[in-house]
């Protein structure tokens, strides 16, 4: 897991393979390897070959917008996924709203396999769309960061992230999952609850690990076992959370309260907690995550953490443009790491009634 304080740290941008480096490295004038790049005449064959091979060795690539366009094509890369999830539909729907508010339009990539993808083709491909910059809403799953990280810092065009947690990326904008799961965990010991479960997401995203981590420290800083048998994985669905459910009860049958990490999920659980004939909340106290609109009919009316992805959205898209205006002007851009924070919604199903 991540500290916390990683997102207070100073980290200093890595240089970018910028023509200058690649004519040092190639010991030739800026004027030849832009003419390499353009090819245009005036370069011998040895040496315009001499020029590739260190372009190819340091990963340049040339910003197409300044070279075709001499300007702005007001566009922006969006990659995105998952439009049948709350979280990611609404930080697109920030996403478009924030570009059409500034005067931008987008180009929307969509990935069916958030796990699985082609980043230097996809990346590749919003160059050859000549974007002003890139929007990556794809999810830190596994290491699948890694592999996009090591593509976009070949290239001047500036890609900002909206769900990762490494301080090797240089621009983010995402939700504060510890927090959101600190302060759900809190809130049910504070309702006089000492056995609390967690449905967790799927562990390789690293916002459920985040989510995780929150309800284990606080846990552990009111004196409370944070137990393994506590915890179990689901895959943000209903129907993963009724499962759990009912293999906790099986196996834990003295949990009081459960802090399920998606509403999807914490609706599961209700289900099941009711065909048991458990009163909720005075026999099991529920709080979800997201805050979706329905959560206010679920019956009872669901606690949730509210995380503003909207808004999350809507932000990405103003730092990523502030970043090409100062690269355009040729200022310096510092590392951006900024978080939404949560906001805990309480409703009836976690209110003790005793």
């Amino acid at each position: 897991f991540l500290s916390k304080e990683f997102w207070f740290m100073s980290i200093h941008r890595e240089k970018r393979v910028s023509m200058k480096l690649v004519a040092e490295k190639a010991e030739v004038s800026l004027q030849t390897v832009s003419r390499v790049v353009n090819k245009s005449s005036g370069v011998s064959l040895e040496t315009r070959q001499h020029v590739q091979r260190v372009i190819n060795e340091l990963g340049y690539r040339p910003n197409r917008v300044a070279s075709a366009m001499r300007g702005s094509s007001k566009t922006l890369g969006v990659v995105g996924y998952g439009l049948e999830y709350y979280g990611p539909s609404h930080t697109l729907i920030g996403v478009e709203q924030e570009a059409s508010r500034l005067g931008y339009s987008i180009s929307l990539q969509l990935v069916q396999d958030p796990e699985n993808f082609d980043a230097p083709a996809i990346i590749d491909h919003m160059l050859d769309s000549l974007v002003d910059g890139i929007v990556w809403c794809i999810p830190q799953i596994g290491n699948n960061f890694e592999v996009v990280d090591e593509h976009a810092k070949k290239i001047s065009t500036p890609l900002i992230y909206t769900d990762v947690y490494s301080s090797t990326a240089d621009f983010v904008v995402c939700s504060d999952n510890y927090t959101g799961g600190c302060i759900a965990t809190r809130h049910l010991i504070e309702q006089g609850h000492k056995r609390i479960a967690i449905i967790t997401g799927p562990q390789a995203y690293a916002s459920a690990q985040e989510r995780q981590r929150g309800w284990h420290d606080t846990m552990l800083e009111q004196g409370l076992d944070p137990d393994i048998s506590l915890i179990k994985e689901g895959n943000w669905t209903a129907s993963s959370g009724a499962d759990c459910f009912y293999t906790l009860m099986q196996q834990t049958p003295n949990v009081t309260a459960v802090f399920a990490s998606n509403d999807q999920m914490a609706l599961g659980v209700m289900s099941v907690a009711q065909k048991m004939e458990k009163r909720i909340p005075d026999d099991l106290a529920i709080v979800g995550y997201d805050d979706i609109p329905e959560a206010v009919f679920f019956r009872p009316s669901l606690t949730s953490i509210r995380q503003d992805t909207v808004r999350l959205g809507a932000n990405a898209v103003s730092q990523i443009i502030t970043i090409i205006e100062n690269l355009r002007i040729g200022g310096e851009v510092e590392t951006t790491l900024s978080q939404i924070q949560p906001e805990l919604v309480i409703r009836a199903s976690s209110l003790s009634t005793s």
